[in-house]
């Protein structure tokens, strides 16, 4: 039985070597330093669809990467299926939302906002939780509410 999560350092190796500037990705080269964004990614997307043991690990990395690619979509359906996985994680949710507003879908974002606000999980991030919410309203010129929210930090 082939061991995919030993992917999770490979692909995410292939992705940052493939991901430096051309300059950088030269000089690298002639050390042997070789990488390439797309197979990185598809090495990550393999430990998933193989359920590794480092399945979640791999979803955290490539939200991440997603983001970077602004591939929104794609890392708010890995965020979705990691905060099913763990449900009580504050941070999922608050990524989540961040992702929502990012793809400007605001009034999913503020309900998991809001949500978030009455957690009791979320107490030790209130202020954050408030901080990022009052910048999302204020994206959208929703002022008041934004202010509000900020003088709640």
């Amino acid at each position: 039985m082939p061991r995919h999560d030993a992917y999770l350092s490979i692909g995410v190796y292939d992705y940052i070597a493939g991901s430096l500037p051309f300059g950088y990705k030269l000089m690298a080269s002639m050390v042997g330093v070789r990488g390439n964004k797309k197979r990185g990614i598809g090495r990550l997307q393999t430990i998933i669809e193989n359920n590794a043991p480092t399945a979640d690990d791999a979803r955290i990395l490539l939200v991440a990467i997603f983001r970077n690619e602004k591939r929104y979509d794609d890392a708010l359906a890995l965020l979705e299926q990691l905060s099913s996985k763990y449900p009580r994680s504050y941070l999922l949710k608050l990524e989540r939302a961040s992702a929502l507003v990012t793809l400007n879908r605001l009034n999913e974002a503020y309900a998991v906002f809001d949500s978030l606000l009455k957690d009791p999980v979320a107490a030790s991030a209130l202020d954050l939780i408030h901080y990022q919410y009052a910048e999302a309203l204020a994206r959208s010129q929703e002022h008041r509410r934004a202010a509000a929210e900020f003088a709640a930090v």
